[in-house]
């Protein structure tokens, strides 16, 4: 049975060019064109429909090359005079084939646009018609019929004509096959991009006055200009123009063009024909006036001889150039890899930003905000903190960047712990490791304000005081945004010797060039008051403030199953305390699964620990459990955002370490009856501990609570508040 199309190209690892060959040869009419995810135009076959004859495999370029021409052509550097060069974009070859052909009653195959500026092919044997051909048209060109009317004015007798692509120039000779009055020219090219893509930026450059032309490269402009023409008979010159700048980026290239049988010699057309790139360094041109545009022409064949000879007397300056240096400056070899920012520029676009700000983000590497904190923290409540601090700052229509401290900042270099299954963020939105400070504060130059986040980003018994100074944001340019985010000092007191009184000084100046400052703790609001002469606001933890669906996002990537009933025992400190979970668990009648913290003291010898292994596995524990009994902020506030029963054991917690991020949000939720000491109070307050949290009245205050600290954020983020 033959092959569809789709079907060959899967299996030859190859990719839809959208030529339109397949959509022409088929007698079914069972092929439509369409649009893919990324607004790239494919054949879709109806399987419904198709008899399966293998036609448009047949007629398929990307299956069926055919590679007959020279492999080292001749190549030449041409112009033409000034009247044509005015109306060109290179150097007016196009024009000098089409006139010859025209004149000698032929046809010429070229590309327009239509009336709502879609680039199509179509055929004419009129030579007034060339000025809807002439100029670079950075767009996806449509075939449509254009094989089936190509092919019926051959049989004529005819002579055409065509200037197009390779990938087009070979498919159209697979369908009409060989022919002596078929002329073929090839676009040395850029490769062909998404139509979907295009519609955007008309979309957003028609605003409320219709489009009825745009002009590349236009002659005495910088290149990267394009020239729109609207209705009402205005026009705006747009420099450096974000589609422009997307095309000869490589950011809207098929897939098909990164990897091209045909950019490579042999060529698939008689004669190629482009722009002479790097003109300038030839010193045999000296004369040509190559700024005004110059084109090079590849001599493919015998045929291509004989028309490029019928058609050079009419060059006001023709010169052979090597090939070599031709095939240097131009694209003439097969792979041609995307630019680096394309994902990130579908990806902003699919974030429903404008066209302009995803191209000028992607191609610049810029972004709204930089997050620096312990993101790439190894255990879980310090990841998700940051987790939801990145969500949340999405989910304000901004676009983040993750930033670590740097190479000399005392600390090792970081790594991916594997605290998540999977890495929820993206390449593109992850800044490199900076040596130093110099090299650190190049991030002013594409980063609009940065954020240092939650987690005891500030405690100096945890951190060295060179990554603390990281974390104070002394990288910042005093013209960027500075903004604290519920961070945290660990602790009650600002803890220093007397060898630190300096860096408490620098530490304080660096705090007194926030824009705004918020802590976790209300202990972090006291220390910034009588430490540093600094006004701080205490707001909830990122984690309270994230959307729960991104939450239950990373739980559907969960590879863990629990069954029944269970207490979820997470212990961050010293697992001695949690002795008896197994007589609390008998109690309810329910099993228990204890899991370690990053840093817990661990005496496994009485009860069985069992390892998370990742985020994701430990929230959907916590998701699923019947009770958590930790010692757990992160816990806790995973138990609160669950609607969990939960009990908190303060174990050797104390007001003047680590008590009071607790002990802070259960007095803001009227839930201080949820802490005890050991698990022993636990054992004498059973009736207690049973006792349902009534989280209707919880989440009364958690919302008042969530909506005054994420309006906070807004007014420092500069975000308009509802």
């Amino acid at each position: 049975m033959a092959k569809s199309v789709d079907v060959a190209l899967l299996e030859e690892g190859k990719h839809c060019v959208g030529c339109y060959a397949c959509f022409n040869v088929c007698p079914q009419h069972s092929i439509s064109m369409v649009l893919d995810t990324e607004g790239f135009c494919i054949s879709r076959i109806n399987t419904e429909v198709c008899v399966n004859c293998g036609l448009c495999a047949v007629v398929c370029p990307q299956i069926k090359p055919k590679f007959n021409n020279f492999l080292s052509p001749k190549s030449y550097a041409v112009k033409t005079n000034e009247e044509i060069l005015k109306k060109s974009s290179s150097g007016g070859m196009m024009t000098l084939l089409a006139e010859y052909i025209l004149s000698k009653g032929g046809y010429v195959c070229g590309v327009k646009y239509d009336k709502n500026l879609n680039v199509k092919y179509f055929i004419t044997n009129n030579m007034e018609d060339l000025d809807y051909m002439r100029g670079s048209k950075y767009i996806f060109s449509e075939m449509g019929d254009i094989y089936q009317q190509v092919n019926e004015i051959l049989k004529s007798g005819e002579k055409v004509l065509f200037i197009g692509c390779p990938c087009q120039v070979a498919s159209l000779k697979n369908y009409v096959g060989e022919n002596e009055n078929l002329f073929a020219v090839d676009i040395i090219c850029g490769g062909l991009p998404s139509k979907g893509i295009y519609q955007k930026y008309l979309e957003e450059i028609s605003h409320d006055k219709r489009v009825v032309d745009i002009q590349f490269r236009a002659k005495g402009y910088p290149y990267g200009t394009a020239i729109i023409k609207y209705e009402d008979g205005t026009e705006k010159i747009s420099f450096n123009d974000p589609y422009f700048n997307a095309f000869r980026h490589g950011l809207i290239r098929s897939k098909a063009c990164s990897d091209c049988t045909f950019a490579e010699t042999p060529r698939q057309g008689d004669l190629s024909i482009g722009d002479l790139w790097g003109a300038e360094k030839l010193k045999i041109l000296e004369n040509a006036e190559s700024e005004k545009g110059i084109s090079v022409v590849l001599i493919n064949n015998i045929r291509g001889h004989e028309l490029f000879n019928n058609v050079n007397s009419k060059a006001v300056y023709l010169q052979e150039v090597p090939f070599q240096f031709v095939k240097r400056f131009n694209r003439l070899h097969k792979q041609y890899p995307p630019h680096l920012s394309s994902s990130r520029f579908y990806y902003l676009l699919n974030r429903g930003h404008s066209f302009s700000k995803s191209i000028d983000y992607a191609i610049k590497w810029k972004f709204d905000v930089g997050i620096t904190g312990f993101w790439r923290a190894p255990n879980y409540g310090g990841a998700l903190s940051y987790y939801a601090l990145y969500n949340l700052i999405l989910d304000l229509g901004l676009e983040p960047i993750m930033i670590e401290y740097r190479e000399d900042s005392g600390t090792n270099a970081p790594t991916d712990p594997g605290t998540f299954k999977i890495w929820p963020y993206p390449y593109y939105n992850v800044s490199r490791f900076h040596k130093n400070l110099t090299d650190q504060q190049e991030l002013n130059m594409r980063v609009y304000a940065f954020i240092v986040g939650s987690d005891q980003v500030w405690n100096t018994r945890l951190l060295p005081t060179d990554t603390i100074r990281c974390y104070a944001l002394d990288f910042v340019a005093p013209w960027r945004k500075r903004i604290s985010i519920s961070s945290s000092f660990g602790k009650c007191k600002f803890a220093y010797t007397d060898a630190d009184e300096k860096f408490k000084s620098t530490f304080k100046k660096l705090l007194q060039q926030f824009d705004h400052l918020s802590v976790r703790e209300l202990s972090g609001v006291r220390i910034c008051k009588e430490d540093f002469g600094i006004n701080a606001t205490c707001i909830l933890d990122p984690v309270m403030l994230c959307n729960t669906q991104h939450y239950h996002d990373l739980i559907n990537n969960s590879d863990a199953r629990f069954d029944g009933k269970y207490i979820f025992n997470y212990v961050v400190g010293d697992y001695n305390k949690f002795y008896k979970i197994e007589e609390c668990a008998d109690k309810l009648g329910y099993s228990f699964i204890s899991v370690p913290g990053f840093k817990c003291i661990i005496n496994s010898k009485n009860y069985p620990i069992t390892s998370m292994g990742c985020v994701e596995n430990w929230l959907n524990c916590i998701y699923n459990s019947s009770i958590v009994i930790s010692d757990s902020f992160h816990a806790l506030c995973f138990a609160i955002l669950f609607k969990k029963q939960f009990v908190i054991i303060r174990g050797r917690m104390n007001e003047d370490f680590g008590l009071d991020r607790i002990t802070n949000l259960l007095e803001k939720l009227h839930l201080k009856d949820r802490m005890y000491l050991n698990m022993d109070e636990i054992l004498e307050n059973f009736d207690q501990v049973l006792k349902d949290i009534d989280y209707d009245k919880v989440y009364k205050i958690l919302d008042i609570e969530c909506k005054k600290s994420l309006d906070w954020i807004k007014n420092a983020l500069g975000i308009p508040l509802e």
